[in-house]
């Protein structure tokens, strides 16, 4: 059992998903709390979450996630533009569900959380962190 797990986590696409699932799971979190608890709008919340994680996530995707030996000066702008784009369309996305939808901040967190997380995992395995 320990083998087969070790070599599941041999998987790159593997690490991702984890090292992203955490992450989402802590975006998911601040988003949801900010909007709630600090009422926060949804654009700002998103935002702000996204800053948050920036750095953490960097450091986690390209040292673990992909073991990548990429240059800082190429990697670093890259994830930070890729972040950027996911942050806008995460706010902009959702703004509109509250807004426009009245969705509840829970479902806008949720569904928010799934697409931004799909957008990065397939920017950052093809342009961020390529083998």
């Amino acid at each position: 059992m320990r083998l087969r797990f070790e070599k599941v986590l041999e998987r790159r696409e593997f690490r991702f998903l984890l090292a992203g699932a955490a992450l989402a799971i802590f975006y998911f979190n601040v988003v949801f709390s900010l909007v709630r608890f600090a009422s926060l709008s949804p654009f700002m919340s998103s935002v702000l979450a996204y800053v948050s994680a920036l750095g953490l996530g960097y450091v986690v995707q390209r040292n673990w996630s992909f073991r990548a030996r990429h240059s800082h000066s190429k990697a670093l702008p890259r994830y930070v533009l890729l972040q950027a784009g996911c942050a806008g369309i995460s706010g902009l996305s959702a703004q509109a569900a509250t807004t426009y939808f009245q969705m509840p901040p829970l479902v806008m967190s949720v569904l928010n959380t799934i697409t931004v997380s799909l957008i990065s995992f397939i920017v950052s395995m093809n342009w961020v962190f390529p083998e």
